[in-house]
């Protein structure tokens, strides 16, 4: 989680300055994509899930309020993603919630 805190920074710094739209994507979605690697091999358990995914929107919820107005493509991504990680969370909720009942 640190790892991820310590990537998202410098992200999250560029979508708030003057950098060129494309450049923010880019750097965002290769930001992503790692998060979404590094997921796979987390354990795919409650308790070990839910953390890295709170992180993660809570990361996403500030680069989100910094983002430039005219950054149209960067808060649709961010927007996105966001809305996946609370997908990925009721799905790991579903799981814990199925396997306690049995």
């Amino acid at each position: 989680m640190l790892h991820e805190l310590d990537e998202a920074a410098p992200v999250i710094a560029n979508i708030s300055t003057e950098m060129e739209e494309a450049e923010c994507c880019k750097q965002l979605q290769g930001m992503l994509q790692t998060w979404e690697h590094r997921l796979q091999l987390v354990q795919a358990v409650a308790n070990v899930q839910e953390p890295v995914l709170r992180l993660r929107r809570c990361l996403l919820q500030i680069a989100r309020s910094v983002v430039q107005p005219e950054h149209h493509q960067v808060a649709q991504l961010l927007d996105r993603e966001l809305g996946d990680c609370w997908l990925k969370s009721t799905e790991v909720a579903r799981e814990y919630v199925s396997i306690t009942e049995t």
